[in-house]
């Protein structure tokens, strides 16, 4: 319960204080992972001794040691929390717009850190500790409940030579396509193409609808790539996320195992390096 309180209340905006130490994160949308760190070490006293955190006085090495193990955990558990908080949902929503006034949600999520995360710690001496926190994407969107109709893809009523391919990759450099946990594609005219109500839930939790990498080559060597992917460039941005051209549609629609395929999110992006 403890751990949950200190959850919600970061999540609901509260700081938290921690003295010298220092924590950092990021989040990798190639991998779907928020990835953080934590670190703090034991204040002296003039004469050599480790102070406790709370009342500056004096503690054994042992104690010392226990407090700046529990203190980097709690830096890198802050951390990633607050690189949570401006993950973008969709175009318009953060997670911090979905939870803020939720308070379901932000047990959910404070569930989700204390019992999905996969924590790896480094002491680095009797007196300094570091920490290390990964948490899924997947278990972000599992954790909100989201649902996925599986609906079924718009027809594609002209023939075209019909082709398998295994993936869908997209060029959208220079485009502001943003990383977002629930993105989509768009035709021409600005209908949805492929989204969360087209794709498997399993897949959309385990893999993450769409892989977003900064180079073709990060792209054609990504494990959702498969032997024949389709890569296309796409045509603009509309909110945050690609559109692409209708020829294309025609050409990666027309065959049930490419639809297949993005029913289990085989699907790469291509996006700028500083999106």
């Amino acid at each position: 319960m403890k751990k949950y309180l200190i959850t919600i209340l970061i999540l609901t905006g509260i700081p938290a204080v921690s003295a010298n130490s220092s924590s950092r994160s990021n989040i990798d949308w190639a991998k779907g992972k928020i990835i953080a760190w934590g670190e703090s070490k034991a204040i002296y006293t003039p004469e050599g001794y480790p102070v406790g955190l709370l009342d500056n006085k004096p503690v054994s090495i042992n104690k010392a040691r226990m407090d700046q193990y529990v203190r980097s955990r709690d830096n890198a558990m802050r951390n990633a929390i607050e690189t949570l908080k401006n993950v973008k949902l969709n175009y318009n929503k953060s997670i911090f717009d979905i939870i803020k006034n939720n308070d379901a949600f932000k047990v959910s999520i404070s569930r989700l850190f204390d019992k999905r995360t996969q924590i790896s710690d480094s002491p680095e001496n009797l007196t300094e500790s570091r920490c290390r926190i990964e948490i899924k994407t997947g278990d972000i969107i599992k954790a909100l409940g989201i649902t996925f109709p599986v609906d079924n893809f718009p027809e594609v009523t002209e023939n075209h030579v019909k082709t398998e391919y295994t993936s869908l990759i997209i060029d959208t450099r220079g485009l502001s396509v943003d990383p977002m946990l629930l993105p989509v594609i768009y035709n021409e005219y600005g209908l949805e193409i492929y989204g969360k109500n087209f794709v498997l839930p399993d897949f959309a939790i385990n893999r993450n609808m769409v892989t977003y990498v900064n180079t073709q080559n990060e792209a054609l060597n990504n494990e959702k790539t498969g032997k024949r992917p389709y890569f296309c460039t796409a045509l603009d941005a509309l909110n945050g996320s690609p559109v692409i051209s209708n020829e294309d549609i025609k050409k990666f629609y027309n065959h049930k195992t490419n639809l297949n395929n993005l029913r289990k999110c085989r699907v790469i992006f291509i996006i700028n390096r500083h999106s």
